[in-house]
Protein backbone atom coordinates (compact mmCIF):
# COMPACT_ATOMS: atom_id res chain seq x y z
CA UNK A 1 0.00 0.00 0.00
CA UNK A 2 1.21 3.23 -0.82
CA UNK A 3 2.72 5.46 2.37
CA UNK A 4 0.27 8.14 1.76
CA UNK A 5 -2.68 5.89 1.70
CA UNK A 6 -1.60 3.83 4.78
CA UNK A 7 -0.85 7.32 6.42
CA UNK A 8 -4.61 8.57 5.05
CA UNK A 9 -6.09 4.95 6.32
CA UNK A 10 -4.55 5.08 10.15
CA UNK A 11 -5.54 8.98 10.53
CA UNK A 12 -8.87 8.06 9.48
CA UNK A 13 -9.25 5.18 12.30
CA UNK A 14 -8.62 8.21 14.76
CA UNK A 15 -11.79 8.60 16.51
CA UNK A 16 -10.57 12.45 17.81
CA UNK A 17 -11.36 15.28 14.79
CA UNK A 18 -9.21 17.47 16.32
CA UNK A 19 -6.52 15.15 16.41
CA UNK A 20 -7.23 14.08 12.51
CA UNK A 21 -7.06 17.38 11.49
CA UNK A 22 -3.93 18.11 13.10
CA UNK A 23 -2.14 14.96 11.63
CA UNK A 24 -3.32 15.95 8.27
CA UNK A 25 -2.24 19.50 8.87
CA UNK A 26 1.68 18.55 9.97
CA UNK A 27 1.29 15.55 6.77
CA UNK A 28 0.77 18.88 4.26
CA UNK A 29 3.94 20.84 6.45
CA UNK A 30 6.09 17.67 5.36
CA UNK A 31 5.67 18.04 1.69
CA UNK A 32 5.58 21.79 1.41
CA UNK A 33 8.30 22.33 4.48
CA UNK A 34 6.19 25.29 5.87
CA UNK A 35 6.75 24.31 9.39
CA UNK A 36 10.14 25.26 9.48
CA UNK A 37 9.21 28.76 9.78
CA UNK A 38 8.04 28.03 13.44
CA UNK A 39 11.60 26.50 15.02
CA UNK A 40 14.40 28.57 15.74
CA UNK A 41 17.09 29.64 13.12
CA UNK A 42 19.54 27.72 14.95
CA UNK A 43 17.40 24.58 14.55
CA UNK A 44 16.30 25.50 11.40
CA UNK A 45 20.41 24.94 10.61
CA UNK A 46 21.88 22.02 12.01
CA UNK A 47 19.09 19.81 11.26
CA UNK A 48 17.91 17.64 8.45
CA UNK A 49 14.18 17.58 7.79
CA UNK A 50 13.27 14.56 9.58
CA UNK A 51 14.59 15.99 13.00
CA UNK A 52 12.62 19.30 11.87
CA UNK A 53 9.36 17.59 11.33
CA UNK A 54 9.80 16.16 14.29
CA UNK A 55 10.04 19.43 15.70
CA UNK A 56 7.02 20.79 14.13
CA UNK A 57 5.08 17.60 15.26
CA UNK A 58 6.15 17.53 18.78
CA UNK A 59 5.96 21.21 19.60
CA UNK A 60 2.13 20.72 18.68
CA UNK A 61 1.23 17.57 20.34
CA UNK A 62 3.28 17.72 23.79
CA UNK A 63 1.62 20.97 24.29
CA UNK A 64 -1.80 19.93 23.88
CA UNK A 65 -3.31 23.09 24.66
CA UNK A 66 -2.24 24.68 21.13
CA UNK A 67 -4.66 21.90 19.60
CA UNK A 68 -7.19 24.63 20.65
CA UNK A 69 -6.22 26.82 17.70
CA UNK A 70 -7.45 23.97 15.44
CA UNK A 71 -10.93 22.84 17.32
CA UNK A 72 -11.89 25.38 20.15
CA UNK A 73 -14.03 22.99 21.49
CA UNK A 74 -11.39 20.30 22.32
CA UNK A 75 -10.50 19.79 25.90
CA UNK A 76 -8.39 18.05 27.73
CA UNK A 77 -10.33 15.24 28.95
CA UNK A 78 -12.13 14.39 25.03
CA UNK A 79 -8.61 13.50 24.40
CA UNK A 80 -7.52 11.10 27.37
CA UNK A 81 -11.01 9.87 27.22
CA UNK A 82 -11.21 9.30 23.18
CA UNK A 83 -7.08 7.62 23.51
CA UNK A 84 -7.40 6.23 26.76
CA UNK A 85 -7.25 2.87 27.78
CA UNK A 86 -10.62 2.91 29.26
CA UNK A 87 -13.75 5.17 29.07
CA UNK A 88 -12.98 5.79 33.23
CA UNK A 89 -9.83 8.05 32.58
CA UNK A 90 -12.00 10.54 30.78
CA UNK A 91 -14.21 10.60 33.73
CA UNK A 92 -11.41 10.67 36.19
CA UNK A 93 -9.85 13.89 37.55
CA UNK A 94 -6.22 12.14 38.83
CA UNK A 95 -3.47 13.74 37.45
CA UNK A 96 -1.70 10.55 36.84
CA UNK A 97 -4.32 9.17 35.03
CA UNK A 98 -4.81 12.31 32.91
CA UNK A 99 -1.05 12.42 31.87
CA UNK A 100 -1.19 9.11 31.24
CA UNK A 101 -4.39 9.29 28.68
CA UNK A 102 -2.36 12.32 26.93
CA UNK A 103 0.51 10.26 26.65
CA UNK A 104 -1.77 7.56 24.65
CA UNK A 105 -2.63 10.05 22.72
CA UNK A 106 0.34 11.39 21.64
CA UNK A 107 1.49 7.42 21.15
CA UNK A 108 -1.10 6.94 18.62
CA UNK A 109 0.39 9.61 16.50
CA UNK A 110 3.52 9.15 16.70
CA UNK A 111 3.28 5.84 15.46
CA UNK A 112 2.51 7.91 12.36
CA UNK A 113 5.15 9.82 12.37
CA UNK A 114 7.87 7.66 10.68
CA UNK A 115 4.70 7.17 7.73
CA UNK A 116 5.15 10.78 7.17
CA UNK A 117 8.76 11.72 7.68
CA UNK A 118 10.30 8.95 6.24
CA UNK A 119 8.71 8.47 2.93
CA UNK A 120 9.19 5.59 0.49
CA UNK A 121 11.32 5.31 -2.80
CA UNK A 122 8.67 6.76 -5.21
CA UNK A 123 7.49 8.91 -2.74
CA UNK A 124 10.98 10.52 -2.72
CA UNK A 125 11.13 10.67 -6.09
CA UNK A 126 7.84 13.19 -5.85
CA UNK A 127 9.92 15.65 -3.70
CA UNK A 128 13.15 15.80 -5.88
CA UNK A 129 12.63 18.92 -8.28
CA UNK A 130 14.07 19.65 -11.60
CA UNK A 131 15.17 23.04 -12.20
CA UNK A 132 17.46 24.57 -14.79
CA UNK A 133 21.71 24.45 -14.31
CA UNK A 134 22.72 27.97 -14.98
CA UNK A 135 26.02 28.69 -16.16
CA UNK A 136 28.62 30.95 -14.76
CA UNK A 137 32.10 30.26 -16.42
CA UNK A 138 33.41 27.84 -18.63
CA UNK A 139 36.42 25.71 -18.21
CA UNK A 140 37.17 25.47 -22.16
CA UNK A 141 39.93 28.10 -23.07
CA UNK A 142 38.99 27.22 -26.74
CA UNK A 143 36.07 25.51 -28.63
CA UNK A 144 35.43 25.63 -31.92
CA UNK A 145 32.70 23.43 -34.17
CA UNK A 146 33.29 25.49 -37.33
CA UNK A 147 29.87 25.83 -37.92
CA UNK A 148 30.11 29.07 -39.24
CA UNK A 149 30.35 30.17 -43.18
CA UNK A 150 33.84 31.55 -42.14
CA UNK A 151 36.99 31.40 -39.96
CA UNK A 152 36.02 33.01 -36.76
CA UNK A 153 39.41 35.31 -37.21
CA UNK A 154 38.82 36.26 -33.28
CA UNK A 155 40.42 32.16 -32.54
CA UNK A 156 42.52 31.70 -35.78
CA UNK A 157 44.45 32.92 -37.91
CA UNK A 158 46.41 32.27 -41.17
CA UNK A 159 49.69 33.33 -41.88
CA UNK A 160 51.47 34.00 -45.09
CA UNK A 161 53.77 31.37 -45.10
CA UNK A 162 51.01 28.53 -44.37
CA UNK A 163 49.58 29.65 -47.90
CA UNK A 164 52.46 29.68 -49.58
CA UNK A 165 53.72 26.19 -48.78
CA UNK A 166 51.39 24.41 -51.12
CA UNK A 167 49.07 26.95 -52.64
CA UNK A 168 46.64 24.41 -54.53
CA UNK A 169 44.82 23.12 -50.90
CA UNK A 170 42.07 25.21 -49.60
CA UNK A 171 41.23 25.80 -46.05
CA UNK A 172 37.74 26.52 -44.66
CA UNK A 173 34.73 25.50 -43.02
CA UNK A 174 32.02 23.44 -44.68
CA UNK A 175 28.88 21.79 -42.90
CA UNK A 176 29.96 22.44 -39.41
CA UNK A 177 33.43 21.02 -40.19
CA UNK A 178 37.11 22.83 -41.31
CA UNK A 179 38.11 21.24 -44.59
CA UNK A 180 41.48 21.37 -45.72
CA UNK A 181 41.65 19.73 -49.27
CA UNK A 182 43.17 19.92 -52.91
CA UNK A 183 46.45 18.91 -54.81
CA UNK A 184 49.46 18.73 -53.21
CA UNK A 185 51.97 21.46 -55.45
CA UNK A 186 54.31 21.68 -52.88
CA UNK A 187 56.74 24.79 -52.97
CA UNK A 188 59.46 23.03 -51.23
CA UNK A 189 61.00 19.54 -49.43
CA UNK A 190 60.28 19.93 -45.92
CA UNK A 191 57.51 21.52 -43.83
CA UNK A 192 55.06 22.00 -46.16
CA UNK A 193 52.30 23.19 -43.91
CA UNK A 194 49.18 24.09 -45.03
CA UNK A 195 46.26 25.32 -42.15
CA UNK A 196 45.18 27.33 -39.63
CA UNK A 197 46.80 29.03 -36.19
CA UNK A 198 44.92 30.01 -32.90
CA UNK A 199 45.84 32.65 -31.10
CA UNK A 200 47.93 32.26 -27.49
CA UNK A 201 46.88 31.24 -24.42
CA UNK A 202 48.29 31.80 -21.08
CA UNK A 203 46.95 28.00 -19.51
CA UNK A 204 49.41 25.53 -20.02
CA UNK A 205 47.71 22.91 -17.82
CA UNK A 206 45.29 21.86 -20.23
CA UNK A 207 44.30 18.86 -22.64
CA UNK A 208 43.86 19.76 -26.52
CA UNK A 209 40.70 17.65 -28.03
CA UNK A 210 39.59 17.52 -31.63
CA UNK A 211 37.65 15.15 -34.25
CA UNK A 212 39.96 14.09 -37.07
CA UNK A 213 38.52 12.16 -40.85
CA UNK A 214 41.27 12.17 -43.30
CA UNK A 215 39.92 10.48 -47.18
CA UNK A 216 43.42 11.75 -48.82
CA UNK A 217 44.80 8.90 -51.22
CA UNK A 218 48.19 7.19 -50.01
CA UNK A 219 49.60 6.01 -53.59
CA UNK A 220 51.89 9.17 -54.02
CA UNK A 221 55.29 8.67 -52.63
CA UNK A 222 56.53 11.34 -50.29
CA UNK A 223 55.06 12.86 -47.11
CA UNK A 224 51.46 12.79 -46.17
CA UNK A 225 50.45 13.46 -42.84
CA UNK A 226 47.25 15.01 -41.11
CA UNK A 227 48.34 17.24 -37.93
CA UNK A 228 47.05 18.51 -34.55
CA UNK A 229 49.51 20.02 -32.53
CA UNK A 230 49.54 22.26 -29.74
CA UNK A 231 52.96 24.53 -29.55
CA UNK A 232 54.13 26.92 -26.97
CA UNK A 233 55.26 29.28 -29.98
CA UNK A 234 58.18 30.25 -31.93
CA UNK A 235 60.77 31.36 -28.98
CA UNK A 236 61.22 28.19 -28.53
CA UNK A 237 59.19 25.92 -30.89
CA UNK A 238 58.93 23.77 -28.44
CA UNK A 239 55.74 21.49 -29.30
CA UNK A 240 53.60 18.10 -29.46
CA UNK A 241 51.96 16.77 -32.33
CA UNK A 242 49.50 13.79 -33.47
CA UNK A 243 49.59 13.19 -37.15
CA UNK A 244 47.86 10.59 -38.81
CA UNK A 245 49.61 9.23 -42.20
CA UNK A 246 52.87 8.30 -43.79
CA UNK A 247 56.42 9.77 -43.50
CA UNK A 248 57.60 8.67 -46.87
CA UNK A 249 55.81 5.23 -47.73
CA UNK A 250 54.60 2.28 -46.50
CA UNK A 251 50.66 2.35 -45.06
CA UNK A 252 49.11 5.55 -43.13
CA UNK A 253 49.63 5.28 -39.40
CA UNK A 254 48.87 7.05 -36.38
CA UNK A 255 52.11 9.00 -34.61
CA UNK A 256 53.42 11.64 -33.02
CA UNK A 257 56.48 14.11 -32.96
CA UNK A 258 57.19 16.47 -30.26
CA UNK A 259 60.69 18.75 -29.97
CA UNK A 260 61.58 19.81 -26.33
CA UNK A 261 65.00 20.67 -26.84
CA UNK A 262 65.93 23.61 -29.71
CA UNK A 263 66.52 22.32 -33.09
CA UNK A 264 65.62 18.44 -32.33
CA UNK A 265 62.18 17.62 -34.09
CA UNK A 266 61.25 14.11 -32.96
CA UNK A 267 59.79 11.83 -34.97
CA UNK A 268 59.88 13.79 -38.07
CA UNK A 269 62.41 11.88 -39.80
CA UNK A 270 61.42 8.36 -38.26
CA UNK A 271 58.43 7.30 -36.53
CA UNK A 272 58.36 7.45 -32.45
CA UNK A 273 56.89 4.13 -30.82
CA UNK A 274 54.20 3.39 -29.73
CA UNK A 275 52.68 3.61 -33.11
CA UNK A 276 48.80 2.87 -33.58
CA UNK A 277 48.05 1.36 -36.91
CA UNK A 278 44.85 2.68 -39.15
CA UNK A 279 41.52 0.95 -38.57
CA UNK A 280 40.65 1.42 -41.92
CA UNK A 281 37.55 3.60 -41.02
CA UNK A 282 39.70 6.94 -41.00
CA UNK A 283 37.85 8.13 -44.25
CA UNK A 284 34.56 6.89 -42.90
CA UNK A 285 33.97 7.55 -39.42
CA UNK A 286 35.30 10.43 -37.00
CA UNK A 287 38.55 9.55 -34.76
CA UNK A 288 39.38 11.58 -31.87
CA UNK A 289 42.92 12.83 -30.60
CA UNK A 290 43.75 14.42 -27.53
CA UNK A 291 46.90 15.58 -26.45
CA UNK A 292 47.36 15.85 -22.58
CA UNK A 293 50.18 17.92 -21.19
CA UNK A 294 50.46 18.97 -17.12
CA UNK A 295 51.52 22.50 -16.66
CA UNK A 296 53.78 21.80 -13.76
CA UNK A 297 55.30 19.19 -14.80
CA UNK A 298 55.35 19.45 -18.30
CA UNK A 299 54.50 15.70 -19.08
CA UNK A 300 52.68 15.20 -22.27
CA UNK A 301 50.95 12.06 -23.45
CA UNK A 302 49.06 11.79 -27.18
CA UNK A 303 46.64 9.70 -27.95
CA UNK A 304 44.01 8.54 -30.42
CA UNK A 305 40.57 6.72 -29.23
CA UNK A 306 39.53 4.12 -31.19
CA UNK A 307 36.22 2.36 -29.80
CA UNK A 308 36.02 4.49 -26.77
CA UNK A 309 39.50 3.59 -25.61
CA UNK A 310 42.59 5.68 -25.52
CA UNK A 311 45.37 4.52 -27.35
CA UNK A 312 49.01 5.91 -26.40
CA UNK A 313 50.61 7.34 -29.37
CA UNK A 314 54.26 8.16 -28.84
CA UNK A 315 56.38 8.42 -26.00
CA UNK A 316 55.78 10.41 -22.54
CA UNK A 317 58.08 13.15 -22.80
CA UNK A 318 58.53 16.54 -20.97
CA UNK A 319 58.10 19.44 -22.72
CA UNK A 320 58.54 23.03 -20.76
CA UNK A 321 55.43 25.46 -21.96
CA UNK A 322 55.54 28.60 -21.11
CA UNK A 323 52.10 29.47 -22.94
CA UNK A 324 49.96 27.44 -25.85
CA UNK A 325 48.31 27.60 -28.82
CA UNK A 326 46.85 25.38 -31.46
CA UNK A 327 47.54 24.38 -35.05
CA UNK A 328 45.39 22.32 -37.66
CA UNK A 329 47.22 21.51 -40.59
CA UNK A 330 48.52 19.07 -43.64
CA UNK A 331 52.53 18.51 -44.22
CA UNK A 332 52.10 17.22 -47.76
CA UNK A 333 55.41 17.12 -50.17
CA UNK A 334 54.22 14.32 -52.32
CA UNK A 335 53.46 15.61 -55.83
CA UNK A 336 50.19 15.74 -57.30
CA UNK A 337 48.33 13.46 -54.12
CA UNK A 338 44.77 14.25 -53.63
CA UNK A 339 44.62 15.77 -49.93
CA UNK A 340 41.17 15.78 -48.21
CA UNK A 341 40.88 16.23 -44.19
CA UNK A 342 38.68 17.26 -42.01
CA UNK A 343 38.86 18.44 -38.74
CA UNK A 344 35.92 19.37 -36.13
CA UNK A 345 34.76 20.22 -32.20
CA UNK A 346 37.99 21.56 -31.63
CA UNK A 347 38.26 22.41 -27.76
CA UNK A 348 41.32 22.92 -25.36
CA UNK A 349 40.47 23.11 -21.49
CA UNK A 350 41.56 22.86 -18.27
CA UNK A 351 42.81 19.25 -16.93
CA UNK A 352 40.56 17.76 -14.42
CA UNK A 353 43.26 17.48 -12.28
CA UNK A 354 44.33 20.77 -10.68
CA UNK A 355 41.03 22.33 -12.09
CA UNK A 356 38.07 20.95 -10.13
CA UNK A 357 34.20 21.78 -11.65
CA UNK A 358 32.03 24.45 -9.20
CA UNK A 359 28.52 23.73 -8.24
CA UNK A 360 27.22 26.48 -6.37
CA UNK A 361 23.85 25.68 -5.15
CA UNK A 362 21.40 28.91 -3.95
CA UNK A 363 18.41 29.58 -1.85
CA UNK A 364 15.89 32.00 -1.05
CA UNK A 365 16.97 34.07 1.67
CA UNK A 366 14.31 34.16 4.69
CA UNK A 367 15.11 36.75 7.85
CA UNK A 368 18.63 37.04 6.45
CA UNK A 369 19.60 32.71 6.27
CA UNK A 370 19.69 30.82 3.20
CA UNK A 371 16.24 28.98 3.65
CA UNK A 372 16.33 25.84 2.91
CA UNK A 373 20.00 25.84 4.42
CA UNK A 374 22.49 25.45 1.32
CA UNK A 375 25.64 23.84 3.63
CA UNK A 376 26.27 20.16 3.83
CA UNK A 377 24.75 19.40 0.66
CA UNK A 378 25.88 16.28 -0.88
CA UNK A 379 26.45 17.24 -4.63
CA UNK A 380 26.89 14.68 -7.10
CA UNK A 381 27.64 15.02 -11.31
CA UNK A 382 26.29 12.01 -12.94
CA UNK A 383 27.47 11.40 -16.80
CA UNK A 384 24.63 10.66 -19.39
CA UNK A 385 23.57 8.02 -20.31
CA UNK A 386 26.21 5.85 -18.55
CA UNK A 387 25.46 6.61 -15.09
CA UNK A 388 28.68 6.96 -14.04
CA UNK A 389 29.33 9.39 -11.11
CA UNK A 390 32.22 11.52 -12.53
CA UNK A 391 32.69 13.96 -9.58
CA UNK A 392 31.28 14.39 -6.00
CA UNK A 393 31.61 16.78 -3.09
CA UNK A 394 29.97 18.49 -0.12
CA UNK A 395 28.79 22.00 -0.18
CA UNK A 396 30.59 24.89 2.05
CA UNK A 397 28.60 27.24 4.33
CA UNK A 398 28.33 29.34 0.95
CA UNK A 399 26.69 26.35 -1.06
CA UNK A 400 29.88 25.90 -3.29
CA UNK A 401 31.33 22.29 -3.89
CA UNK A 402 34.63 21.91 -5.39
CA UNK A 403 34.81 18.32 -7.49
CA UNK A 404 37.71 17.13 -9.21
CA UNK A 405 36.04 15.21 -12.15
CA UNK A 406 37.44 11.91 -13.70
CA UNK A 407 40.83 12.22 -15.91
CA UNK A 408 40.10 9.28 -18.64
CA UNK A 409 37.08 11.08 -20.03
CA UNK A 410 37.37 14.14 -22.74
CA UNK A 411 35.72 16.27 -22.27
CA UNK A 412 32.66 18.04 -22.92
CA UNK A 413 30.15 15.21 -21.35
CA UNK A 414 26.69 15.79 -20.72
CA UNK A 415 25.92 15.58 -17.23
CA UNK A 416 23.15 15.61 -14.35
CA UNK A 417 23.85 17.41 -11.04
CA UNK A 418 22.16 15.74 -8.35
CA UNK A 419 21.80 17.82 -5.01
CA UNK A 420 20.74 15.22 -1.82
CA UNK A 421 20.50 16.69 2.19
CA UNK A 422 20.40 14.34 4.93
CA UNK A 423 17.48 12.29 3.53
CA UNK A 424 18.00 12.04 -0.05
CA UNK A 425 17.67 13.97 -2.82
CA UNK A 426 16.39 17.21 -3.50
CA UNK A 427 17.30 19.37 -6.80
CA UNK A 428 18.26 17.74 -10.00
CA UNK A 429 19.39 19.79 -13.16
CA UNK A 430 20.78 18.92 -16.18
CA UNK A 431 23.84 19.97 -18.23
CA UNK A 432 23.32 18.74 -21.64
CA UNK A 433 26.30 18.33 -24.13
CA UNK A 434 26.31 18.77 -28.14
CA UNK A 435 29.73 19.58 -29.95
CA UNK A 436 32.08 21.96 -28.48
CA UNK A 437 29.26 22.76 -25.26
CA UNK A 438 28.70 20.32 -22.08
CA UNK A 439 30.05 20.32 -19.05
CA UNK A 440 34.39 20.35 -18.46
CA UNK A 441 36.94 20.40 -15.91
CA UNK A 442 37.12 23.89 -14.63
CA UNK A 443 33.07 25.02 -14.79
CA UNK A 444 30.82 26.87 -12.58
CA UNK A 445 27.38 25.77 -12.46
CA UNK A 446 24.75 27.16 -10.35
CA UNK A 447 21.39 25.46 -9.10
CA UNK A 448 18.93 27.22 -7.10
CA UNK A 449 16.24 25.86 -5.11
CA UNK A 450 13.13 27.47 -5.75
CA UNK A 451 10.79 29.97 -3.84
CA UNK A 452 8.44 27.86 -1.26
CA UNK A 453 4.77 27.77 -1.42
CA UNK A 454 3.03 27.84 1.82
CA UNK A 455 -0.48 26.53 2.72
CA UNK A 456 -2.69 29.18 4.56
Amino acid sequence: MPVATAFAAEIAKCPIPSVRRIALIVFTERHWESGTALMPHWYRSTTGRTDRFRWVFCSRFLDLRSLRRYDPRMNLSNICGSCGSTGQAARSTNEKQTRRGTLASVGVLMVLLPWSSSPSGKGADRDVRSVDAIPVISGAVLADRFDQPEVDRRIWHRPDWLEQHNPYIAVEPEHGWLHLSGISRASGESFQYVGLISNNFRETDVVLAARMRVRSAFEKEGRIQHIVHLCTGDWPDFFTEVAFGKISSGPPVWSSGYINRVFDFQGHSEYLQPLVPATGREASQWHEVVIDHDGVTGETRDYVVIDGSRRPIGPVVRIPFHHTHVELKVDVNAAEAQVAMEVGDVRMYMRPERHPAIIVVNSPIVSGHSEPPIDGLRVRLVANPSGRIVGEATTDESGQARMSLVPDLTYPIEAQIEVSDLQGPVLKAKIPSAGVTGLYPGDVWAVRFPRRRFFQ
